[in-house]
């Protein structure tokens, strides 16, 4: 019987290195970022589909300190800037069975099938485009003075949309909009939680 290995998710993803140690700077891509990034971990690296690279590389932390939004994390086997620059950009994958499993209103960024990230700017926005270019789905927080609110915005381009297409789209909108508008809830409440108890941030 052959086993079946993990089904891996993106962490995290790296930004630069960062002094002459071998130190990288790390956006985090998770609910939980302080267990992922902590010290003695390992993480695998990735790509931004969620494949695992083609060596399957696996880095051990060996220190991590928070660092503007993100992480400075220092990994096993990367001594110097050198080597630290060779990261720059890569993806940081664990396996599903180590992360909390996801709430019904919740996917994980690879799950967004067929769509790569295009920007990605945290506590601003987050932006993917289909591979063919014709679907564009953002996510932007909007700071209203004391208040954020979340914006979600899909733009779909169909250049010669035969009838099937157009009766298609309108029999799937309504349900894509309420599944969205769940979505967004839930996001809101677990973020109004989070500055209600700021105590579960870190929580491992």
């Amino acid at each position: 019987m052959t086993d079946v290995p993990p089904e891996l998710i993106i962490v995290g993803r790296v930004r630069k290195a960062h002094g002459i140690r071998g130190e990288l700077v790390v956006e985090p891509i998770t609910d939980e970022p302080d267990a992922v990034f902590a010290s003695g971990r390992r993480v695998i690296a990735g790509t931004a589909s969620g494949d695992p690279s083609k060596d399957r590389r696996e880095l051990r932390i060996l220190a991590s300190s928070p660092f503007k939004g993100g992480f400075i994390v220092h990994f096993e086997g990367i001594p110097d800037r050198n080597a630290a620059e060779l990261w720059r950009d890569r993806f940081l994958l664990v396996p599903a069975d180590e992360l909390t499993p996801l709430g019904d209103d919740q996917v994980y960024v690879h799950e967004l099938q067929g769509m790569r990230v295009e920007v990605l700017d945290p506590e601003r926005a987050l932006v993917t485009r289909s591979e063919d270019g014709t679907w564009v789905w953002a996510f932007v927080l909007e700071d209203l003075g004391g208040r954020t609110r979340l914006l979600s915005r899909n733009r779909i381009a169909m250049p010669d949309p035969s009838l099937g297409d157009r009766i298609g789209m309108a029999v799937m909108e309504p349900g894509s909009l309420v599944m969205e508008r769940k979505m967004l809830h839930g996001i809101k409440e677990r973020a109004e939680r989070l500055v209600a108890h700021p105590e579960l941030v870190h929580s491992a």
